[in-house]
């Protein structure tokens, strides 16, 4: 997750993109998280992991922020697989 430490200070809680932010359970977070540009998100994500740390909010928001940063490379992956690791493909048997 190295690759998202930007040099930036963390944010303080009332600078944060989504209101109340500390007291959100996980499933809210990742429901105001869809709505967040990535420099919001990273900023979100700075947060958490100075704070609650929480490793299914922190993976969350690295996920999206990973996904974000590969459709503005124009590297968008199929819809309906954004996030996922890709399927190993089966060995095809020759034909006989």
């Amino acid at each position: 997750m190295g690759d998202f430490d930007d040099g930036l200070p963390d944010p303080k809680t009332q600078e944060l993109p989504i209101p109340d932010y500390p007291h959100l359970p996980a499933i809210e977070v990742e429901e105001h998280a869809r709505d967040l540009a990535a420099g919001e998100l990273g900023q979100v994500r700075r947060y958490e992991t100075t704070h609650r740390n929480r490793t299914p909010v922190v993976r969350m928001l690295t996920a999206q922020l990973r996904d974000l940063r590969r459709r503005a490379a124009g590297s968008d992956p199929p819809q309906g697989v954004q996030g996922s690791a890709p399927r190993a493909r089966r060995p095809q048997r020759p034909s006989m």
